[in-house]
């Protein structure tokens, strides 16, 4: 089953004054990317008084008409696995099994994730499953999960658009002995299995993982960029969320009405 949305959704700047300028509500799946650590870092945010999260969606908010809700969750896996691993403890659920508690009546979804799966050392053949056969939705590995997942979305929101967003390049031990986070090598294997079973899916992607411009921690930097080379900074979040909107308009996914 796939979503049946077939003209663009239009976002509206904020302030708009035409009359067919609507709110529009954005689910965001993700993990703690989505729920923003790393994006409080922000010395001159006087409104906000140091200290707050601002998440890549909160410049959709502060930006154009409508509403994105937080469904992030720290260290938060796609798949169920077994046995738990990675560098720090985790008791987040995985998206496999929070997707459904979302609420239903979003106008767009998008989904952040993978990363996790991959810098905690899934990418076994066990644990990260069968790329090749379509059939295979064992909620205990990463393909079978993603799979399962995507099926559950678009049956929850028929009519809703649904976007994956590939999980964004990161820095690890081998290059930046200091931080916990490894396997970032074997990314590019998540990011092409969201692309095949996406694509089986009928779900479109936007690929975080190759633009140099999202390269924020791979390189030097302050904590405002490069964060702790996993979770980046709010200047990153917030060039995230332009870049992401401007490719699911290039996409024709939505319709930005700048004009007020």
């Amino acid at each position: 089953m796939m979503a049946t949305v077939k003209e663009p959704i239009f976002i509206y700047r904020k302030g708009s004054k035409n009359p067919c300028a609507k709110t529009v509500t954005i689910n965001c799946l993700g993990d703690s990317i989505t729920n923003g650590v790393g994006s409080n870092t922000d010395p001159e945010d006087r409104l906000n008084k140091k200290g707050s999260f601002q998440p890549y969606y909160s410049h959709w908010e502060k930006d154009y008409q409508l509403t994105a809700r937080n469904y992030g969750q720290n260290g938060s896996f796609v798949a169920a696995y077994d046995i738990r691993k990675g560098p720090q403890p985790n008791d987040s659920r995985p998206f496999v099994r929070r997707y459904a508690e979302m609420d239903s009546d979003a106008d767009i979804v998008t989904v952040l994730g993978g990363v996790n799966d991959c810098q905690a050392g899934y990418g076994v053949p066990e644990e990260f499953g069968l790329l090749s056969d379509p059939s295979v939705k064992n909620i205990n590995t990463f393909c079978g999960a993603l799979r399962t997942m995507l099926e559950g979305l678009l049956k929850k929101y028929p009519h809703a658009l649904i976007v994956y967003l590939t999980p964004l390049k990161y820095g690890d031990k081998k290059a930046f002995p200091d931080v916990p986070w490894e396997n970032a090598d074997t990314l590019p294997q998540y990011v092409r299995a969201i692309q095949t079973i996406c694509a089986q899916s009928r779900v479109p992607v936007i690929d975080l993982y190759t633009p140099e411009q999202l390269h924020f921690c791979t390189g030097e930097g302050d904590a405002s960029v490069c964060g702790d080379r996993l979770h980046f900074g709010w200047k990153a979040h917030a060039a995230l969320g332009e870049y992401i909107f401007r490719q699911m308009e290039a996409m024709r996914l939505i319709r930005i009405i700048d004009k007020i």
